[in-house]
Parts: C-alpha cells; structure tokens; sequence
C-alpha cells in the first residue's frame, strides 16, 4: 500500500510540476509577448506625424544657433528609429531671432503671402502660403520677375517615408543695369529659372542638439535650379549666353512636435559636405552693454568688380566685421567665408551664372546687401 501511495504520490507530483512549468511556459511567452507588443507600441509612438499645429503661427519666436565652421561632421543613416547625434560635434558661433508675423505689415509682401517669418533686417524676410493641408514657401523675386513663385515645403500630415515634390518658374527681361550687367553690348537681358524641388521623410528617431534631445522626424530635400539667359543684341536678336551646369542643392531639416519650424538644419555643398549647421535653443545669449552707440553713423557698405563676374569676384567693405554671406535669388545661402580685410576676393567659377547677393554686417549688428552677376 505504501508503494502504491508512494507511485501515487509520485505520479501526482509530477502531473503537478508538469501543470506548474506549464503554466510558467505560458506566462512566460504572454510576457514575452507583452513585451514585443509594448515595443511595437513605443516604437509607433515614437514615429510621430507633423500637422498644421506644428508650424508656426503669428506671434511666435524661433531662436538658433548657427555653426558655420562644421568638418568632418555627417548627417547621419537614414531609416527607422535613428539617433543623431551633434551634441559635441556642433558649436554655434553665431545665433540669430526670427519672428513669424502677419505679411500685411511689410512693404511689397507678396499678395499670396498669408504668414512671414520675420529675420529683424529689412528685405531678411520669408513668405508662406500656408493651409491645413500644405506649406509653400513664396520666393523672394521682385515685383519685375513674372511666374510660378510658390515652392511646396511640406504637405500636412507628413509621415515618415511621404514623398514632397514641386517646382516653380521665374522670369524677368529689362535692360542690363537693371538686372546687374554692366559693360555689356546687349540692349536688354532675360532670364528664366526653373526650380524643383524633391524632398523625402526619410527617417525618425531622436536627434541630440548641443542644448536638448528631441523626437524627430528627418526630411532630406534637394533643389534642383536650370538658369536660361540670353542677351539681344541690335540687329541680331536673341543670343544664349553661357553658363555654367545647372546648380543642385541638398538640405536636411528635422521636425519636431510643437517646435513651429524645423528644429535642426544642415545645409551640403555640391560635393556633399555639410557647409552650416544651425539648431534651435531657447535663449540667445546676451552680451552685456555699456551704453547706446547710433549705428547709422556707422554704416556698413559693399562694393564689388568685376560685375558681371566670371571666375572671380572682388569686394570692397567699408564699416562690415564679422563675414560675408552669399546667398541665390531664392534665398538660399551657398557660402560664409570671414572678412579678413577691407578686400575679400570670391571664386565665381565654380558657380552657376545667374544673379546673387552678398550680405555683410558692422559690429553692431546693422546689415547692407548687395546684388551681383555670375556670367560665364
């Protein structure tokens, strides 16, 4: 009996640990399963979606830091649940304030224009169209240029993986002093720009600035411009002039929740190395001051020849520190270099003809640009 009881015993014990590892299997694979479930949950969380709320309104203030003297920095993988990370590589030696407003308070905003990101210095200024469905940016061109001025930025909602594609044309014809030829035999000048524009959300993750980590949705951009310009000359007519290829130009931006604008921007040169990198920051740091100085008695001005300009171009700064900034007729700044002298000598060959300014400043901060010529 006792050996009966003892196999009984036995065989209920084993029914028993075989019930309890099963249940403990079971827990252990729902566990498991919770687990992933939870990690499919975060990582969809994580993959966040830029509206409308996200970008500014009237009234808002975006401050940056802006690193223009970057090497050896990348812009890192694209993809899924990436980090990027410039908190050391990044050091700005510069910030500047931006402010949206209402476009009716400036003078020749375009009519189209419905919000302006405000820069502080008079024709420093950007112009959107902006809805709930799209954001266009209106590009800067004068009341003489004619044509499609409106570029897509983005489309609402973006998502990781979305496609933005668009282009916009400009035109202009009038006589060569008015578009910045000089010296020239022909009696009248035009021009036409046609720009595209292809940007992808080509990554999320987190990205690490030197002042805060953020969730980020990434947005690779490249801008593609064809120049046509000809010259009529008395007599023959309408004559191409020559140019170099057509320019491209890459730009990533990382967007975040509730951050009105881009939070972080990398801008790449035409052999892919970044060139200037900015970031947002919650304050600018300020200098202490130790009275009022009129600056008007300061006035910083710039001079340049040869203008037009084929491979090289020359400066002359009067009252201007700090560096010069050149930028396209769409706004886009392609070089910062610093301001060593009253002269500052640029290569023009490299770049496509077309019309370009230069900005520089004087120490206090008050701005003066100037409009030159690429012609090859």
């Amino acid at each position: 009996m006792s050996s009966l009881k003892t196999n009984a015993s036995k065989q209920n014990h084993n029914h028993t640990f075989y019930f309890i590892t099963t249940n403990q299997l079971i827990m252990k694979k729902s566990y498991m399963l919770f687990t992933l479930l939870s990690g499919a949950l975060f990582h969809l969380q994580a993959q966040i979606t830029i509206t409308r709320s996200d970008f500014g309104s009237v009234g808002d203030v975006l401050y940056y830091g802006n690193d223009t003297t970057v090497s050896n920095l990348s812009v890192g993988a694209s993809g899924a649940n990436k980090t990027w990370d410039f908190s050391k590589t990044v050091d700005a030696n510069y910030y500047d304030t931006s402010v949206f407003v209402d476009p009716s308070t400036i003078a020749g905003a375009p009519a189209e224009a419905n919000l302006a990101l405000d820069g502080g210095e008079d024709g420093n200024e950007t112009f959107f169209n902006i809805n709930n469905n799209r954001v266009k940016t209106i590009l800067p061109l004068g009341a003489f240029l004619l044509g499609n001025q409106q570029l897509t930025i983005t489309n609402f909602p973006l998502n990781f993986g979305d496609d933005i594609k668009d282009s916009a044309f400009i035109k202009t014809q009038g006589k060569p002093e008015d578009l910045g030829y000089t010296n020239t035999p022909f009696d009248s000048i035009r021009i036409r720009v046609v720009i595209k524009s292809t940007s992808k959300a080509d990554g999320w993750g987190s990205i690490i600035t030197p002042v805060a980590t953020h969730s980020a949705l990434r947005v690779r951009s490249v801008v593609n411009t064809d120049f046509t310009i000809e010259g009529k000359l008395p007599f023959i007519g309408w004559s191409p002039l020559p140019r170099n290829p057509d320019g491209q130009q890459v730009l990533y931006a990382w967007f975040g929740k509730g951050k009105n604008f881009s939070l972080a921007e990398a801008s790449l040169d035409t052999n892919g190395v970044i060139k200037s990198f900015r970031y947002q920051v919650d304050s600018i740091p300020r200098k202490p001051t130790t009275g009022l100085v009129n600056i008007n008695r300061i006035t910083p001005s710039i001079s340049a020849y040869p203008n037009p300009a084929n491979e090289k171009l020359v400066f002359d700064f009067t009252n201007v520190e700090g560096e010069l900034e050149i930028f396209t007729i769409t706004g886009q700044v392609i070089s910062k270099q610093p301001i060593s002298g009253p002269k500052v000598s640029v290569e023009t060959q490299y770049l496509p003809a077309g019309i370009y300014f230069v900005k520089a400043k004087n120490k206090y901060g008050a701005a003066t640009t100037l409009k030159f010529v690429v012609q090859h």
